[in-house]
């Protein structure tokens, strides 16, 4: 009875309000069929994302152990697949590529062993907290260029802040860190890393610059590295241009 009183009352009203009622609950299981949709493939998406990273967990290793057990092996089929004719110029090619890209890891390895020294003991002088951990992180990391600088500054200066709260210790960590990094890249790297691949230190930095600019942060881990690659071929090329015709 009172709902039949308050509809007579306002009929325009109450019809409206009952249509607008009515018009939610026609589009609620619309609602409900893409929230439930949406929570099932977020669902099996992560739990596919879980199957992929168990699978490479115990895969990896015994892909890596096999591959290097079999990797006589795997070399000479890959030779195999080289005509005869041109079997010994490209055995020629890969063995100055090996010899690149080795003395690339090794230089990465050196630089960083140097940063990690510099940091230490720049972070001991300024008695960051934890500044041996934050210097063989940063140190470390710097196999990857750059990366030292962005995983070791903030952390450095965030502990020299809450321990001294004064600017003369955390102006200390600034600097160690900007030394450091204007000395790696226009001194250490150049010379080690470019020196080992065969690249002249200009030509190091320059080949940092365009990846960057390019490519981006994958340009900048990879551009020594394929501009070595590059040199090697335009040499080969160089040379067999300027090689006088028999």
């Amino acid at each position: 009875p009172l709902a039949q009183k308050i509809y007579r009352a306002n009929k325009a009203q109450a019809s409206a309000f009952l249509d607008d009622i009515l018009g939610d609950l026609t589009g609620l299981p619309l609602q409900m069929a893409k929230y439930v949709s949406s929570m099932i493939w977020t669902s099996l998406s992560k739990l596919v994302n879980l199957i992929i990273l168990l699978i490479n967990f115990f895969i990896i290793p015994f892909a890596t152990f096999y591959i290097l057990k079999d990797s006589n092996r795997i070399k000479v089929k890959c030779l195999e697949l080289i005509p005869p004719s041109q079997r010994d110029a490209w055995v020629v090619v890969i063995r100055k590529i090996d010899t690149v890209l080795s003395s690339f890891i090794r230089g990465q390895l050196a630089v960083s062993l140097i940063l990690t020294s510099f940091y230490s003991i720049g972070l001991l002088i300024t008695a960051t907290p934890l500044g041996l951990v934050i210097a063989l992180v940063a140190g470390l990391a710097n196999i990857i260029p750059y990366f030292g600088l962005l995983i070791g500054l903030l952390p450095a200066l965030i502990l020299s802040v809450l321990q001294f709260a004064d600017w003369q210790h955390p102006l200390g960590v600034l600097a160690t860190f900007t030394i450091a990094q204007v000395l790696e890249g226009t001194l250490i790297s150049p010379k080690i890393v470019g020196g080992g691949v065969g690249l002249h230190p200009v030509l190091a930095i320059l080949s940092v610059m365009v990846g960057g600019k390019l490519f981006g942060f994958y340009g900048i881990i990879l551009a020594v590295p394929m501009a070595a690659v590059i040199k090697v071929f335009l040499t080969l090329a160089i040379d067999k241009y300027l090689k006088p015709t028999p």
